[in-house]
């Protein structure tokens, strides 16, 4: 069950705005609209006010870290794509 959408989500909504793809799940670490929806949605969290303190969730010392994929199952990245969205993390919230 995909309760939550994940990298499938992401795939679908790449292909209904007309994005070449397979239908692939793997297709999430490789496409670069892929990637760039990936990124505002990281941007989002990060920059997102907590409501009761005022304070970015990026510079919010109760944070430990981020888990930028649960279990992502990608056999390589040849793409580089998982350290490239980690240094984007990192350059967001360091």
């Amino acid at each position: 069950m995909q309760a939550y959408g994940g990298k499938s989500q992401y795939v679908k909504w790449a292909m209904q705005e007309g994005v070449g793809l397979s239908s692939t799940n793997d297709s999430f670490f490789f496409d670069p609209s892929i990637r760039t929806y990936f990124k505002n949605y990281i941007k989002t969290v990060l920059t997102r006010k907590n409501s009761i303190t005022g304070i970015e969730y990026r510079n919010d010392p109760t944070n430990f870290g981020w888990e930028l994929i649960n279990e992502p199952r990608c056999m390589s990245d040849p793409s580089g794509d998982t350290l490239q969205v980690s240094f984007f993390t990192c350059a967001l919230a360091p």
